[in-house]
């Protein structure tokens, strides 16, 4: 196993025969390639402050815990949350993640002082029938129901799906966020690398992270994105996209460090 991979949990094959791993002392998840015999790294969204707190200060680095996973009928690989409060569906075909924000919130579990909009309920067991998704909310005595058939708010569109990097280069890039809502729409960007900057370094252009978005008036990320002179060789996955706040949508840049 990978370093990174110190608490294995959900683990499912896909269609194509690849077995992917969640992670739950992270926000990491693995794809393992019995071909190849090779691991590749994915990474969910960072979590919203509000589901963990963090009145004291004590959480420096917040984490998604994936748990469980499990496969669509359509192929998708969907897996719980818990410490985000989210339940997430990845496309192994299209790269994309979505992911999806409960809205039942339990302040006991987090670092909330009493604060009422704060917490999880985590999340726990869950079932697929059709578009629907059937989960239980342990520290809320709920049980929940997320309907995928309804259409995403926002939509990304990545400069480039993958690039080659030698050590010591660089490349500027972007990715577009847009959305045919007719309202205004309230969202954050998403720009998380698993790698936590070893052998890959992001630098945005934009110093401030949320944004008004309306079908008029596309947001447009420029970024640039380095390997260090030390960078080993290999496959690595970047994150990009944007976050309503109940919904977010991501997909994964490919670069491989030559």
């Amino acid at each position: 196993m990978p370093l990174d991979l110190k608490a294995p949990n959900g683990i499912k094959e896909d269609n194509f025969g690849n077995i992917w791993i969640a992670d739950s002392s992270s926000s990491l998840f693995f794809k393992f390639e019995s071909t190849s015999e090779t691991f590749t790294k994915y990474v969910t969204s960072d979590p919203p402050t509000f589901t963990y707190g963090n009145h004291t200060g004590k959480i420096k680095s917040a984490t998604s815990q994936p748990y469980w996973i499990e496969r669509s009928d359509s192929g998708k690989l969907v897996f719980n949350e818990p410490a985000a409060n989210r339940i997430a569906i990845f496309d192994p075909t299209l790269e994309t993640l979505v992911e999806y924000s409960i809205p039942s919130q339990n302040h006991y579990w987090g670092d909330c002082d009493g604060e009422k909009n704060c917490g999880i309920s985590q999340i726990f067991d869950f079932t697929i029938d059709g578009d629907k998704i059937w989960f239980t909310e342990w520290a809320e005595n709920k049980i929940g129901v997320l309907d995928t058939s309804i259409l995403l708010p926002i939509d990304v569109q990545l400069d480039s799906n993958k690039i080659s990097l030698k050590p010591g280069e660089s490349m500027d890039l972007n990715f577009l966020v847009s959305s045919e809502s007719q309202s205004t729409l309230e969202i954050s960007q998403i720009i998380t690398n698993p790698d936590y900057g070893k052998n890959l370094v992001l630098t945005s252009d934009s110093n401030e992270k949320n944004y008004s978005l309306n079908s008029d008036s596309p947001l447009i990320t420029d970024f640039t994105i380095s390997a260090s002179e030390t960078a080993i060789s290999g496959e690595y996955k970047i994150l990009l996209g944007a976050n309503t706040g109940q919904v977010s949508f991501s997909k994964f840049l490919t670069v491989f460090v030559e």
